[in-house]
């Protein structure tokens, strides 16, 4: 439909990767429906599946954000969907911009420089910690039976600003 887009995380999981997982991410995602008012009206599907297990042990530092449904749900999604799009309004408006940095990047050149940066800095990120990178990653030994995987990532040939 015109006026309609639908962003889908389809995951995959490897078994010998992820041995003690008892959660499942199904394919989910959202519709993004442009509206007449000039607002955007997003529809959010999550589709997990979760072995409830008693013994399951989520570590303390997380156990708020798993309770309240912030670790895995669309609220995360959307906050981050509501900070790329002031990038981009700030991208095309950048003297109607919301986030005032008092006079650091005064001209609006720099300032679309700088979240060209931060586009760049995310998009990035994002490439090095995900699932096709794992050849880059070592796993910490001793920590518990879950491990943890470090990832380190060297950027080159990025352009200034």
């Amino acid at each position: 439909e015109n006026g309609t887009w639908a962003i889908v995380n389809v995951s995959y999981e490897l078994p010998q990767f992820i041995p003690h997982s008892r959660s499942y991410k199904l394919p989910s995602g959202c519709f993004i429906q442009d509206m007449s008012n000039g607002f955007s009206k997003v529809t959010w599907m999550e589709h997990v599946e979760i072995e409830e297990q008693e013994h399951v042990h989520v570590h303390e530092m997380f156990q708020e954000s798993v309770r309240k449904g912030l670790a895995f749900g669309a609220e995360r999604w959307i906050a981050t969907l509501q900070r790329m799009c002031e990038r981009f309004k700030s991208l095309l408006e950048p003297a109607t911009s919301s986030c005032d940095l008092g006079g650091v990047v005064p001209s609006p050149e720099g300032k679309r420089s700088m979240m060209r940066l931060a586009q760049r800095m995310v998009s990035n990120f994002c490439l090095s910690v995900g699932t096709s990178n794992n050849n880059r990653s070592t796993v910490v030994s001793g920590m518990d039976e879950f491990g943890i995987r470090v990832t380190s990532y060297k950027s080159q040939h990025e352009p200034n600003g």
